[in-house]
């Protein structure tokens, strides 16, 4: 004869802290898991000073590494549409780098008139991506010089149409970075010389 035992069920209350106790854990480890998978995607290298810009027909146009200790570096913001770094490239070649933190510095590589250029009737005098000088340089063919009386600070508008004109061309992306190269090939960064001098590109 043998006797029987009855095994006593556990209350349910006790399975169901269970149960939440398993859930609990395992939402941790999700948690936890998403946290370190998301800071890995979040931060690229530090030293990773790469920048990808898109050109007008979406493809990623590699602009390569630029050394943070070098003075001139710059990564110029993200732009749409046309690529500007691409114009610089086109029209600059190696030295693209240099003319976009010129630009930067000039106009932070934005399409504007200056506030500091400005003729003695209140007019800006420079415009556009690299600041040409209306009252000194034609633009695009156009005599834009002869919009003016005098030059720089001291000039007056005297043809409005024709400095309209200019201006408009100056503010053009393209048009102005054709003319800073042409600058450029004559004079160097010289034409730029406060810009230049505070990028570290020359003395």
């Amino acid at each position: 004869m043998y006797t029987y035992t009855r095994r006593m069920k556990k209350p349910r209350t006790e399975i169901g802290k269970s149960i939440l106790l398993g859930l609990a854990f395992w939402g941790i480890l999700l948690i936890v898991y998403c946290l370190v998978g998301a800071r890995t995607v979040a931060e690229p290298p530090a030293d990773s000073l790469a920048v990808h810009i898109a050109s007008n027909n979406h493809e990623a146009v590699e602009v390569e590494q630029v050394e943070a200790d070098t003075p001139h570096s710059v990564t110029p913001p993200p732009m749409t549409e046309k690529s500007t770094a691409v114009i610089f490239h086109e029209q600059f070649g190696e030295d693209y780098k240099k003319a976009l933190a010129i630009a930067w510095h000039e106009s932070r590589i934005e399409s504007v008139e200056s506030h500091v250029d400005v003729t003695a009737d209140g007019r800006a005098f420079s415009a556009g991506i690299m600041q040409i000088n209306m009252s000194v340089h034609p633009i695009d063919g156009l005599d834009c010089p002869s919009a003016f009386h005098g030059t720089n600070y001291t000039a007056v508008v005297v043809d409005e149409d024709l400095y309209q004109r200019c201006l408009a061309s100056a503010m053009d992306e393209e048009k102005n970075i054709k003319k800073a190269k042409e600058i450029y090939d004559r004079q160097g960064w010289r034409a730029w010389l406060y810009s230049a001098r505070k990028v570290g590109i020359i003395n």
